[in-house]
């Protein structure tokens, strides 16, 4: 595959299914180079730490879950600037842009793609509750757009926080302005992320109206697809490697 898999989905009008996953292990990486599909790197940094792979510690406490172990970013990185994989760098704190810029230069702009938490995203309901790693992911929207500008112009996809599925029905029209407006078509891909309940799918029309009206794919957990046929192209996303899509088979 010659130009990013992210465009190609717009130019082919077809899906493509791209691995979420929440560390990175050896084993998984083998995996994912030998298959030659896709893998998210969760791009963060503290000052004990240093730059690592992973939430913030908030996250793991919210959820009531250990922190999964992963590679060092180094490792990591050493095995994927020599590989035909996809790289999804995902920006867990305004901190790492920096770092950021300089890994996905490395990858460069076909393999590779930028995502992140925007403040311009962020929706204010009642009905959600905010939380400390949410806060601590946010990123204006400017400060994302001048990193895509110094990594090479990959493609970006940007998510929102506290919407739900009664705010999508009742207030549809009124969502799909202010997201328009927020990102004037300078982002790829937009994650709904929607909060109650936990990733779920909006109605048919609505994506539809949001992809012509917009421009911008939406993010699609496939396993919420249930039979689903979707009449627009969209971005795949799924936590199992096996229903990710190849990339890079020739």
């Amino acid at each position: 595959m010659k130009m990013n898999p992210v465009y190609s989905i717009r130019s082919a009008k077809k899906p493509l299914v791209f691995l979420h996953n929440h560390s990175v292990s050896k084993e998984l990486l083998d995996r994912v180079i030998e298959e030659r599909k896709s893998i998210e790197v969760d791009v963060n940094y503290s000052s004990d730490r240093g730059y690592y792979i992973g939430h913030h510690p908030s996250f793991y406490k919210y959820y009531s879950i250990p922190r999964p172990e992963s590679l060092s970013l180094a490792e990591v990185m050493e095995h994927l600037t020599t590989s035909d994989v996809f790289v999804k760098f995902d920006c867990k704190d305004r901190k790492v842009l920096p770092k950021v810029q300089e890994l996905a230069r490395e990858i460069g702009p076909r393999r590779c793609m930028l995502h992140a938490f925007v403040d311009e995203l962020y929706i204010k309901n009642g009905q959600v509750i905010d939380v400390e790693y949410w806060r601590t992911e946010r990123i204006p929207f400017k400060e994302i757009l001048e990193l895509k500008k110094k990594a090479g112009n990959p493609p970006l996809e940007v998510s929102a926080r506290g919407i739900t599925v009664e705010i999508i029905k009742n207030s549809s029209e009124t969502l799909m302005e202010s997201i328009g407006s927020a990102i004037e078509k300078k982002a790829e891909v937009v994650n709904l992320n929607i909060n109650e309940p936990n990733h779920a799918l909006p109605p048919d029309e609505f994506l539809e109206k949001f992809y012509l009206r917009n421009g911008v794919l939406t993010e699609v957990y496939i396993e919420k697809l249930d039979g689903r046929k979707l009449k627009v192209p969209y971005f795949g996303s799924t936590d199992d490697l096996a229903l990710a899509t190849p990339l890079y088979t020739t």
